[in-house]
């Protein structure tokens, strides 16, 4: 190579270097662009905690039943609804582990209007944010009189007091509540109600709680677990006529429990832990008719027991597992004073 070329050739290198370089620039600049869009796009994607279920909606031939389903990811079932006009009910079925509150959106978005609807069922559903009365409104539904909360203690919630607010039911049944509190005033927007069932729970009930239910006829606790029944929990429900207290582990009911209960026609006491109650215990229940106690460990019944139960019609003491008492045994002048003597 000539010596002038030869001096030339560091210089001619370090140019082609920086030609390549130029070029290469752009394609690096896009790629770091890209990277930089790829993770923008991650960071705005939704995230399993944040989607919301789709919601599909399928009508049976006759068009007289509709059904809901929602799924994440087409895959998950999250809840299911259940219209049937002809018997006016809605029931709304939950997958108790997964479904999340705000998976009610997606249901909310698809602007049904269901219409009257007489009862309102939740099946393992986690209570709706607001009150339930915002909850029907949603799904277009007007008229409701029962409604139904099935928990079977499976959620681990609080009903908030004012849950009920504005719903006008005759009819409540709150099953399952194993793990559900229940505010003092919980029913205080319910004067209405004629019908409540209270089922499972392994706390105890306040004192109050039905102190906003005066218009109360029939009265149904069951498998509470307390061991106790307050002794003012039925004051005020001069109007309950039919009273089941069955398999809640009661051991003590005085005349005070009963005090109010003067129009009670039906009582059933059934597979509690009374060994022996107090011989004026049902004086207040001047129109008792139905009287069951089987399977307690009764040791002994005073002989007073029914003096203030003259219209007593069913008597039903024992039960097959229950062999402790014998009609037999009972005290001589127990049934003294009936118009309709027998036990059965």
């Amino acid at each position: 190579m000539p010596p002038r070329l030869a001096t030339l050739a560091p210089l001619v290198a370090a140019l082609a270097a920086l030609t390549a370089v130029a070029r290469a620039a752009p394609a690096e600049a896009a790629s770091l662009a890209a990277g930089a869009a790829d993770t923008a796009a991650a960071a705005a994607a939704p995230t399993p905690a944040t989607m919301l279920p789709n919601c599909t909606r399928f009508s049976a031939e006759n068009a007289t039943e509709l059904e809901v389903f929602c799924l994440l990811d087409n895959t998950d079932f999250r809840l299911r609804i259940s219209h049937t006009p002809t018997h006016s009910r809605l029931v709304v079925v939950c997958e108790p582990h997964d479904m999340r509150r705000t998976d009610y959106e997606a249901l909310y978005a698809m602007n049904l209007r269901l219409g009257v609807t007489h009862s309102v069922v939740l099946h393992q559903c986690p209570l709706p944010d607001g009150t339930l009365r915002h909850f029907v409104q949603q799904l277009g539904v007007r008229g409701v009189r029962l409604v139904k909360v099935v928990s079977l203690g499976l959620l681990n919630d609080t009903m908030p007091a004012d849950f009920l607010d504005g719903m006008d039911l005759e009819t409540l049944h709150l099953d399952g509540l194993t793990r559900i509190q229940l505010h003092d005033d919980f029913f205080a927007s319910t004067g209405s109600l004629h019908n409540l069932t209270i089922t499972g729970t392994n706390t105890s009930l306040p004192d109050g709680l039905l102190r906003h239910t005066p218009q109360l006829r029939k009265l149904h606790i069951r498998n509470l677990n307390a061991g106790r029944l307050p002794v003012t929990f039925l004051h005020g429900l001069h109007n309950l006529t039919k009273l089941l207290a069955t398999r809640n582990g009661l051991s003590e009911l005085t005349r005070e429990h009963f005090r109010d209960l003067g129009r009670l026609r039906h009582l059933d006491l059934y597979k509690n832990s009374l060994e022996t109650l107090p011989g004026d215990v049902f004086a207040s229940l001047t129109e008792l008719e139905v009287l069951r106690m089987e399977c307690n460990p009764f040791r002994a019944l005073n002989e007073t027991l029914f003096a203030g139960t003259p219209r007593l019609k069913l008597l039903r003491i024992n039960g097959r597992l229950n062999v402790d008492v014998d009609v037999s045994s009972l005290p001589a002048g127990i049934f003294r004073g009936l118009s309709h003597p027998g036990a059965y």
